[in-house]
């Protein structure tokens, strides 16, 4: 099929379009690889054909050309010695490459759509030809002269240490990589391909091409070194470069320094932040993740396996091992150019024999050197300087009669099979540059060293011999981090540098076999395939989320980028709003003030006078209701807008609300201590101390320390210690702290249950709901409507919620929001009933977004409440639990002869409950845990250390050891219990006996227990019908009364081995409780256990029965 992208753009051609375009088409794209069409007789009927693509962008392509002297005509081949080429070796095997470069020939402007017709063909290569101008302006001037010397760390003072920046080259440089983004337009399928671009000659191509292909899948990555902020920050065009960067899905580096430097310059110079996620490192830039990938490259093992096999090497190694008999070698293999250290590493050999006369006429020191990739006085310098060092190390230790010679020219170009060749007769190699991208010569040696048969046989490889080899490696380089087995140097310290000669000549085989096996088992598991496979394998990660979003493209010139958004979003257009406006007889208009009406830059934050008369025209509408909404304090907002009469103010982010200039200040959330504001400014005043160009702003809700004056780095570092430090002695404070761009703010909670009774907290959020609702606000209408709660916490938070919710049953306020559960507590039984599960993920970011939609698409179910009342003899101290308010009134059911003489006058308290109540051992353990919980709530922190308190409790009281226990408080329930219920349909009391040594006895509602246990288990139907039962559920109108003996009991139970003892099922119960032996009881209910005194004389009763109206529960499955 024609990919949509294409689709999309034929739509806007007409047949007269083509026909005045006639054969303009470029011819790149009359033949595609990788979009084939059949022939018309074919089963695709001439359909479109997509395959799997990949578009390797690189400054040269890789292929070697000449021309044919006999024919005159062009030749090309593949060059082997390509990374562009070898990384093909990692993508999937169906993959199709398309290379995109320029030509390393000058091929005449008349030859050119020939030739790019057939590389086409043949080699699915795409050149870009570059004029001669052109080309020496771009390449030579502005990336070899000026980027690399700064990539390098090198600065250009003068002109003799790199060009000074030229706008013209610049140009030039910005010119070449638009001629790149528009031959890769000719071929890109942006639904399909996926785009990698290679190094620093194309920094920018990315902004030209996320311009034009919104959507493209684009990579880069690169090879040379990042410099450090303080060095990159002094290129006049960093933003345009940077922003080219973040044009990109993935950007690779070869380290973790070069990629924190780039991650430092976008924190320095655009405010970007980034964090990590699950391992990768991401950047987050309008509404895009920009990830970060880390992974040096490898080298291509099949290369070199395939010439340490070839006779002609076994050739070249005996030749050289002749020519260098009963010498060390010493191997140095760099490009001419002034960061290789050449000239440090002759000293370092010159200093090496003067230091040690033993190895004079015995060390070699072979240099190797690539014809530089640009010309210039720096190069010749360069070249000058070493010839120099080398003659003078030459004449000072060599011996003209024998022909030695300690330093060896070898001046390129030099094949690969020649390296090889002095690789394998190699005991060290000596890597020096004060500054390198990557460097693969240590790799190549290092497999090259692993030996062939044929190799073994020309180096006379005995069978006792073993594979050995040293590496001196400058700890400036890329390749470094991953040789661990290697001598790393600083190469600006010649002592150093000699010292590592030194080791590598005199070291034991042994030594240098452990070294040589550590780095082969680590280069040739991560080869250029794995290193390819790695990042396009990142590159699909990053790339799969793009139909997810919409995209718009904002910006000019360089400064373009794209804006990510949310495919719902609609951009709002004065063609959207203005009929909206005119339309509507009612609005209200919510206007944000820094970054919306005032520019965040802006020094002067005081609106201006066209500013005030624009909202007061605004406010002078009846059907407006106009506010200003702000983090600032009321007073500065006060004054700013006192002018504008109707206008309502918002102030610190909604703390305080004013209507109209003539009425007050309203705090919108109920009265809060502040009291942490005295400790939290000290903390914050040491840290303004210490971070120059921070301050707090002080106001009456909240706390704030700002850096956005500091210095980027260290006042982001400040903050998160900051924060750290401020969570650390506001734990037991009412109040959040939290950090946001270039602050770290510390505000009071929104509500404080502690201090805030929930019902309150109910009631004033429905109520300022309902307000804004009756105002006529079609939004609060239908918030209401669909209002749903999510409750964070265990059993009792649950039942104390529902309970407040419940209580607007009885005013008619409805509807009543449905709950669902965030499940933090111990047992989490509603929420496991509920299908919200017994705990929360650890990843709990991911998991309470997925919590927040099934609580947003969940279904409603309904959940029985049951009113509980609890008569005791007047004088008897309680302190019962928050969800028990006392009665006016003793309402016990009198359709009971309760057998024993009331007392005169009686305390009631009443509640309702949706869980269970349980009397006996296992509230008297919760009892215990609660306590504990109070007075030291940091032993207290989580689900697992509660269930090992709840384990140690059960241990310490007796909860395990029943059978065997002499004090009366530990005995069963029967001495002092009495339960009678009424059963379905049925009027009448009837009394119940308690089982012999029953510990514990609950009346359960949910079908859950303990952790989620089922504590009858699966009940057949004959069970049920002998015991006139029914199947049990949360909404039947029906209670379960079942009792446990002692701990082992219960924990068989917990773990659904055995049974609970199935007592009885019923529509009301009632517990009658009298002391004797026992001076207290405890109970527990829906979580919340209390301790209930006995008497001796008169009973305590317990009544249980069914609330009219049920709850509502979300159900989270």
């Amino acid at each position: 099929m024609l990919p949509e992208s294409w689709k999309d753009q034929l739509s806007l051609v007409s047949a007269d379009d083509y026909q005045i375009m006639g054969n303009r088409i470029p011819n790149a794209v009359t033949k595609l690889p990788g979009l084939e069409t059949g022939d018309g007789d074919g089963g695709n009927g001439g359909a479109w054909v997509s395959k799997p693509r990949r578009i390797v962008v690189s400054n040269q392509l890789p292929l070697r050309a000449h021309r044919d002297i006999s024919s005159n005509k062009w030749c090309f081949e593949f060059d082997n010695d390509s990374l562009y080429l070898q990384l093909k070796d990692g993508f999937p095997p169906e993959t199709e490459v398309v290379y995109v470069g320029s030509l390393n020939a000058d091929v005449s402007p008349s030859e050119q759509e020939d030739v790019s017709q057939y590389l086409l063909e043949k080699f699915q290569c795409v050149p870009t030809f570059l004029p001669s101008d052109l080309l020496n302006k771009y390449y030579h001037g502005f990336c070899k002269h000026y980027l690399w010397p700064i990539f390098h760390y090198l600065l250009p003072m003068t002109q003799a240490q790199g060009s000074l920046f030229d706008r013209s080259h610049w140009k030039a440089y910005t010119k070449v990589n638009k001629i790149f983004a528009d031959k890769i337009s000719e071929v890109l399928n942006p639904d399909e391909d996926y785009v990698w671009i290679h190094d620093y000659h194309l920094m920018i191509l990315p902004t030209f091409l996320r311009k034009r292909f919104h959507r493209i899948k684009l990579g880069f990555f690169l090879h040379s070194p990042f410099p450090s902020s303080e060095i990159y920050r002094t290129l006049p065009v960093r933003d345009e470069i940077l922003k080219g960067f973040l044009n990109c899905d993935l950007i690779g580096f070869h380290t973790f320094d070069y990629a924190r430097h780039f991650l430092s310059c976008c924190s320095r110079m655009l405010g970007l932040d980034y964090e990590s996620k699950r391992g990768y490192i991401g950047l987050e830039y309008f509404g895009r993740t920009v990830s970060i990938k880390i992974l040096p490259v490898g080298i291509h093992m099949g290369q070199i396996e395939e010439i340490k096999v070839a006779e002609e090497t076994a050739e070249k190694v005996k030749g050289l091992r002749e020519r260098f008999k009963e010498k060390i070698v010493m191997l140095g293999v760099d490009d001419l150019d002034m960061f290789k250290g050449i000239s440090l590493k002759f000293w370092a050999m010159g200093q090496l024999l003067e230091q040690n006369k033993e190895l004079r006429g015995k060390v070699v020191l072979v240099q190797i050197t690539n014809p530089a990739r640009s010309s210039g006085k720096d190069v010749q310098d360069v070249e000058t300087q070493i010839h120099l060092i080398a003659d003078e190390v030459n004449n000072k230790f060599g011996r003209p009669g024998s022909g030695y010679k300690p330093i060896v020219f070898v001046n390129g170009p030099v094949s690969t099979l020649d390296k090889v060749a002095y690789y394998a007769i190699s005991e060290c190699v000596v890597v020096n540059a004060v500054r390198d991208g990557m460097n693969l010569v240590p790799y190549k040696y290092t497999v090259t060293r692993q030996g062939s048969p044929v190799l073994d046989e020309a180096l006379g490889f005995g069978a006792g011999d073993v594979r050995k080899s040293v590496i001196i490696v400058s700890e400036f380089i890329g390749c470094s981090p991953s040789l661990s087995g290697a001598i790393r140097v600083n190469p600006w310290n010649i002592d150093a540098v000699t010292d590592a000669m030194s080791s590598a000549v005199t070291m034991s085989d042994k030594e240098k076999n452990l070294r040589h096996q550590k780095h082969h088992k680590y280069i040739s598991s991560h080869d250029v395939a794995y290193w390819s496979r790695s990042y396009d394998q990142d590159l699909q990660r990053a790339c799969k989320d793009h139909y997810n979003k919409r995209f718009w493209g904002v910006g000019l010139g360089l400064g373009f980028r794209v804006v990510a958004l949310d495919p719902n979003f609609r951009k709002l257009g004065v063609e959207t709003i203005v009929p909206a406006y005119k339309k509507t007889s009612s609005r209200l208009i919510l206007l944000d003030y820094d970054g919306t009406m005032m520019d965040q830059d802006s020094l002067d934050k005081k609106p201006s006078d066209d500013l005030i008369t624009l909202l007061n025209r605004l406010c002078g509408d009846p059907n407006n209701l106009v506010f200003i909404v702000s983090g600032r304090g009321k007073d500065p907002l006060s004054k700013w807008f006192g002018s504008c009469a109707n206008l309502g103010l918002s102030a610190e982010h909604g703390y305080f609300t004013r209507w109209n200039s003539d009425s007050p200040w309203e705090t919108t959330v109920l009265p809060t201590d502040l009291g942490w504001k005295k400790i939290a400014e000290p903390v914050m005043s040491h840290y303004t101390e210490a971070t120059d160009g921070s301050f707090i702003e002080e106001k009456e809700s909240a706390m704030v320390w700002h850096h956005q004056e500091a210095d980027p780095s260290f006042g982001s570092w400040q903050a998160k210690e900051l924060l750290d430090h401020l969570e650390s002695v506001l734990t037991n404070e009412p109040v959040v702290v939290k950090r946001g761009q270039h602050i770290v703010e510390v505000k009071p909670q929104v509500f404080d249950l502690t201090e805030v009774k929930p019902n309150e907290f109910v009631r004033y959020g429905l109520a300022c709901l309902e307000k804004v609702a009756g105002e006529g606000d079609e939004c609060a209408k239908e918030c209401r409507a669909r209002l749903r709660v999510m409750v964070a916490g265990g059993d009792g938070t649950v039942g104390w919620v529902l309970g407040c919710l419940g209580e607007l049953n009885k005013d008619g306020t409805l509807p009543i929001p449905p709950v669902g559960v965030i499940p933090l507590g111990t047992g989490n039984d509603p929420s496991r009933s509920f299908g919200w599960g017994g705990s929360f993920p650890f990843a709990w970011r991911i998991a309470v977004k997925r919590t927040l939609h099934r609580a947003s698409m969940g279904p409603v179910a309904r959940l029985d409440s049951w009113k509980i009342l609890v008569s005791m003899p007047a004088g008897e101290v309680v302190n019962p639990p928050y969800s028990l308010k006392p009665a006016a009134e003793n309402e016990l059911d009198q359709g009971l002869d309760v057998g024993v003489d009331a007392p005169l006058v009686a305390k009631s308290y009443e509640g309702v409950f949706y869980n269970y109540l349980s009397i006996g051992m296992d509230a008297q353990v919760a009892y215990g845990f609660h306590h504990l919980r109070n007075t030291k709530p940091y032993l207290a922190q989580g689900p697992i250390s509660n269930k090992l308190i709840y384990s140690g409790f059960s241990c310490t009281q007796g909860w395990f050891c029943t059978p065997f226990a002499s004090d009366p408080g530990l005995r069963g329930l029967r001495n002092i219990l009495k339960i009678h219920i009424k059963k379905v349909y049925c009027s009448e009391w009837e009394e119940i006996a308690v089982p012999k040594n029953v510990r514990s006895v609950v009346a359960l509602n949910l079908e859950s227990y303990g952790s989620g246990s089922h504590p009858w288990g699966n009940l057949k139907p004959d069970y049920l019908e002998k015991r006139g039962f029914v199947e049990a559920h949360c909404d039947d109108g029906l209670i379960e009364i079942f009792a446990f003996k002692h701990g082992w009991h219960a924990s068989f139970v917990m773990t659904e081995l055995i049974s609970a003892k199935h007592i009885a099922q019923a529509a009301a119960v009632r517990f009658e409780l009298r002391g004797g032996d026992w001076k207290d009881a405890f109970l527990q209910m829906d979580g919340e256990p209390w301790k209930q005194p006995m008497s001796t004389d008169y009973s305590t009763f317990v009544e249980i029965k069914k609330v009219p109206f049920q709850s509502l529960m979300i159900n989270g499955v």
